[in-house]
This record gives structure tokens, sequence and C-alpha cells, in this order.
């Protein structure tokens, strides 16, 4: 297991979608007095640029056939739920002026690399790769890319360090004062002969001319990773922390080279292979291994790192005193790293948001173990949310990195197991949900007290197939606040949620608009069938009739002002590939991310952030919301 020191506060440098919009796209700074014509005309046609509906940053082609490198963070979505799951629409702009969607084939944020496909027209020009292995401080390089939403900009400098390890990187990085700002993410940096040597990545806050490439020998590494698995596989040694011997501690250990085991894990697989805090590792499979500096470990980490999960590694190993040391001979498989958390840079780790409960909950990992100093408990690390204040943790006096081992009772082993006996006690609507957590080794006991505003309140989930992309976001977020739930069936195809939730089931021709405070239309795209559907259209008139919640995801929108001509008149918004529909009936369609005009609340549907606004007026507006019409039996 790597041992990471994070010291330097840095940026990454992909410029957010808003400040592109807001640049000068007809500027293009050129600075290439130290560039000669022949090198710019080698490499410009190579960099491209990349946009997507959050960012923009910049990239390099690989290969004549489309294959581009960029920056893990140039391609990352908005789902903060899942930090690898790329952006939706990726659009790559060449030198020419064209452009084509992209393929995100793989990508990581920790080295910060995507691998990306196109299909061009014709041939590509690929950049050159240089050897990087072989760079030295001083040596001239130059930066590409479109910093601040500019069209093209070449920025020249030198190599200003080649072995910077303080970043929290798996890799050393380059230093340069070559200018990276804002968008040059993603961007080659070229030796004075238009080779490759790096990728741009970072920027360092409030310095001047200070910018870090990730060298071209990892990307390499994680091109053919992400080719073969679509991500890379890291392996890790489990669970060991090794460090360096510098000159100070050689002499003291009396020791000529060597790796020292700063950590072994108790009942790891490291610890039963024999291995012990102290240990001084001077070879691996018979090769000598030695590290005096912080760049020698890193190396030395990334050999391992870059190894199959399963590699049997053989280590010949110095233990006892200085003066009197035994050779040992251990063996220990690789396994494959687990996700990392949040560090210096986005982590890896799913997080499972409730907005209603104001939590956020992450798998417990090893490093978090090693950290809080607890090594073999199970549990859930919480993220009590900072927007949620006074919220049912908050309250509850939960705080961040609090580890739950306990939901009422029952044992936690993951966020699955969490959410379980979390959602048994939302189900029967507990008043009091005992919770036994871990802060700092220390075993504290609490109570959460859910608020239930919604107890009471019926909320009809209309689905038209099988499932939906916000599905469990909404249920779980209308569960927690007491919501009375029934799934309806709007087509022949029978969801597959109703089982999992105990909600009742019940198709559509069975229910009444003006049986349920709120009646929520789910599907993005599939839901424009609803507006066809006379039985959804029979609905939304009964419901808008007894001035009930009406509320609409992406297409299936065009259900409302279908069913009800007077919601015509209500401000309204949709996915935009169907917004022509209700601009063609003359709506007040407003292309806003989620609208609500009195009871009349729809969204787009773009992306989760913004089904989460639209679930938090559904539940806000229903609040006030009393049933008129005739109930259904119980």
């Amino acid at each position: 297991m790597k041992k990471t020191i994070f010291l330097v506060a840095i940026s990454l440098v992909c410029v957010p979608l808003k400040t592109i919009l807001a640049a000068d796209k007809s500027k293009t700074q050129t600075s290439a007095q130290d560039i000669p014509d022949e090198i710019v005309k080698k490499v410009d046609p190579a960099v491209v640029c990349i946009m997507h509906e959050g960012a923009c940053g910049s990239g390099f082609v690989i290969s004549k056939d489309g294959y581009i490198i960029s920056n893990g963070h140039v391609v990352q979505g908005t789902d903060s739920e899942k930090p690898l799951t790329p952006a939706k629409l990726i659009t790559v702009i060449t030198s020419d002026e064209k452009k084509y969607r992209a393929k995100v084939l793989g990508f990581c944020m920790n080295p910060d690399v995507s691998l990306l496909k196109i299909e061009p027209e014709g041939e590509m020009t690929p950049v050159e790769f240089g050897d990087s292995t072989t760079v030295k401080i001083g040596e001239k390089c130059f930066a590409v890319g479109a910093p601040l939403g500019l069209k093209r900009t070449y920025t020249s400098g030198i190599l200003s360090s080649v072995d910077r390890t303080d970043l929290g990187t798996f890799t050393k990085v380059f230093q340069t004062d070559a200018a990276i700002n804002p968008g040059n993410s993603g961007g080659p940096l070229f030796d004075q002969n238009g080779r490759l040597i790096g990728i741009n990545t970072y920027g360092m806050g409030q310095a001047n001319n200070l910018g870090f490439t990730i060298p071209a020998q990892v990307i390499q590494v994680l091109k053919d990773h992400f080719l073969k698995q679509g991500r890379f596989i890291r392996s890790d040694l489990p669970v060991l922390m090794l460090g360096e011997v510098y000159d100070e501690m050689a002499k003291a250990l009396k020791v000529d080279k060597g790796i020292i085991v700063d950590y072994v894990m108790p009942r790891s697989a490291a610890e039963k292979a024999g291995f012990k805090t102290g240990d001084i590792i001077t070879a691996i499979n018979g090769k000598p291994t030695s590290a005096r500096t912080k760049a020698e470990m890193l190396d030395v980490e990334w050999e391992i790192t870059i190894k199959d999960p399963g590699t049997s590694l053989t280590f010949t190993v110095l233990r006892g005193k200085p003066d009197a040391y035994t050779t040992v001979s251990l063996t220990l498989k690789t396994e494959e790293s687990e996700p990392i958390p949040d560090t210096n840079f986005p982590g890896e780790l799913i997080t499972y948001r409730n907005d209603t409960l104001g939590v956020g909950y992450q798998q417990l990992v090893n490093i978090q173990r090693i950290i809080q100093n607890i090594t073999q408990e199970t549990g859930v690390i919480l993220d009590v949310q900072a927007p949620e204040k006074n919220g049912v943790f908050d309250k509850a006096d939960l705080k961040n990195d609090d580890i739950v081992t306990k939901v009422a009772g029952r044992t936690v082993t993951d966020p699955a197991t969490f959410w379980q006996e979390l959602k048994t006690c939302l189900l029967r609507k507990d008043r009091y949900i005992d919770i036994t957590a871990i802060r700092r080794k220390v075993e504290i006991h609490t109570t959460l007290a859910p608020f239930y505003e919604l107890k009471g309140m019926k909320i009809a989930v209309v689905l038209s197939s099988k499932t939906s992309e916000y599905l469990d976001l909404t249920l779980r977020e209308l569960l927690s606040d007491g919501a009375e739930i029934t799934i309806v069936q709007a087509s022949n195809v029978k969801p597959e949620v109703s089982q999992e939730y105990l909600f009742p089931l019940k198709k559509l021709q069975e229910i009444k608009g003006s049986n349920f405070n709120a009646v929520v239309f789910m599907d993005t795209q599939a839901g424009k069938e609803l507006s066809h559907n006379p039985e959804a259209l029979r609905v939304v008139k009964e419901a808008y009739a007894a001035q009930h919640v009406l509320a609409a995801i992406g297409a299936s929108s065009l259900v409302l002002p279908a069913g009800e001509a007077e919601i015509l008149k209500k401000k309204i918004t949709t996915s935009e590939d169907v917004s022509s529909e209700l601009i063609t009936k003359k709506a007040l369609y407003t292309g806003s991310k989620v609208e609500t005009d009195e009871k009349i609340i729809t969204t787009t549907g773009f992306d989760k952030e913004t089904v989460r606004g639209f679930v938090k007026a559904v539940r806000q507006v229903t609040k006030g919301t009393e049933l008129i019409g005739e109930q259904d039996p119980k």
C-alpha cells in the first residue's frame, strides 16, 4: 500500500463551461518565437479541444484512427455519487474546427488520464512520443491547449523539476514554468523537438506559471489498461506501507540499500506472510531494490502498482538489530487495490447521498481504517452534508468521518446493508432509530429522529417502462420523508422495484389522480409515450381538478398539458430534445433545469443534481396539499 503525503494545495486545470462561454473565442494567443514553424506545423493538428455539458479541456491524438488522450477530470461527469461515470455529451473539436462526438473508453483520477475514441472523417495526425524517462531539468518545453476557452495557445518554458513527489500522485510528475491555465488540462507538453513528454494536469494555486505534468510513460501504461479493461487496475500489497531508507536512516540502520516496512496491518495477508514493521526489503524476486528518496520510492511502488493482481512476489528481508541482521525470504501476492477516497484529487468511492436525511456515506476502505487506527471494523463512513444543516444526521450529532457499525442494533458491513437496515426503519416510520458509530476509536451511541414531513401524504410514482434512471433516487428521498408511495405501471412492462421497497404496485387504470397528494411521472425518454396514453391523461385531469401536485421528469412532462389544457398557461420545462413539442403547443416553456408554477413541477431530467432539485421541490410543494378526492379503500 502506498504511503502518500499531501503537502501542496493544487488545482485541476479543467475550466468550467460557464467560464468558457464568457471567454472571447475569437482570440488566439501564440508565442511561437522560440518554437520553429516546422514544429508548430508538426504538433498543431494533433491537439484538440474537448467540451461537454460541464467543462472544457484539451487533449491530443495518439493514433490515425481517432484515439485521443486527455485527463480524467476533463471527461468526468456531474454525478457526484459515481465519480467514475463520464460526462454524457462529449465533443472533440479538432484543429480544423470539425466536431465529433466522443466515447470514453476509460479514465481515472490518479493518475489523471483518460482515453477517448472518435470516428474521424479521414486519417488524423498523432503526436510523436518522446522518452520521458530521460528528460532533464532545464530542458526547453512547450505546452499547447485551449486555456480559458481560447481557440489555441502555445506557451513555452523549461522543465524546472522532473521528480515532484509531494502532490499525492501515484507517480513522479514534471514541473514546468510554461504557463498552464484552466482549460490546458489534458493538453500535451512537448520537448523542443515537438515530441510528447507528458500530459498537462495540475496548476499551483496563487503561483506564477507553476504547472505539473504527468510523464508520457505513465500515459502508455494507462492507455493499455483502458483498451483492455476499460479502467486502470492497480495492484497493491495487502496491506503494507513502505518508505524510503534515506541517508541518515541508512547510517543508523547500517544498511547500504533497501526499503523499510513502515506499517503492517494486523491480520492482513502481509502479516500472515510474515512481514513485520521495521523489516528492510533489499530485493524483490531476486532483483536488488532500494529507495533513498521519495522519487525513487514512487518508482518502486509504481512497478508494483502496474503488475497484474495475483502476481506472487518474493521479498528478501533484513530483520533484527543493525549489527545482527537475519535474512528472511517472504512471499506475498498482490491484490487489486481498493477504490481511492478523496485526497488532493477527487476519489473513486461511490457516495450514496440522501438529501432528506442530510447524509452521504461511502464504503469503508483500508486507508481509512489505517488513518483512524481501527483496522478490522466494518461499516460505512459518513459525510454529514454541510448544505443540510440541522438535518436528521446533524441533529443526532453525527460528524464527517464517523463510521456507522450498527443501525437499530443490526450490524452494518457495507453501503448496501446500511441502507437496507435504515430503509427497514423508514418503511415502518420508526420515530427513533438507534445508531452505533466509531469516532477516533471511541464507540458512540446516538439516535436518529426522522422528520417524516410527508407522513400521511400519498404519492403515485408512474412508470411507463421497467425502471427509470432516477427512480431509486426519487424513492429514496420520498421514503425518507415518510411519504406513502404507490408504484404505478403505465405500460405492459411490470416495474422491477415494488418488491424491493415493499410499495403497493397498481396499474394506471386502477388509480384516480384525485386520490393522491402528488402524481410524479418518472421516465425521461419513454415518458413521451404517456402523452398518448388515455389513462395517463385521465389521471392528470383528475389530479389537476383536485388541485393536487403534478410533477414530471424529462419527456414525460408532455403528458401534463396533453391531459389538461389549462397547464399550457403554467411555466413548464422538459428535456431539450422534445422541447419543440411544448413550443408548438404554445406552452410557457422556460428551459429551466427545474420549474415550479404553483403545483406543477417539471424538470429537464438532465442529471442527478437536477433531479435532486426537482424531488426537493416535489417534497416542499406536496407538504401543503390536502386530499380532496375520494380515497382508495385500504
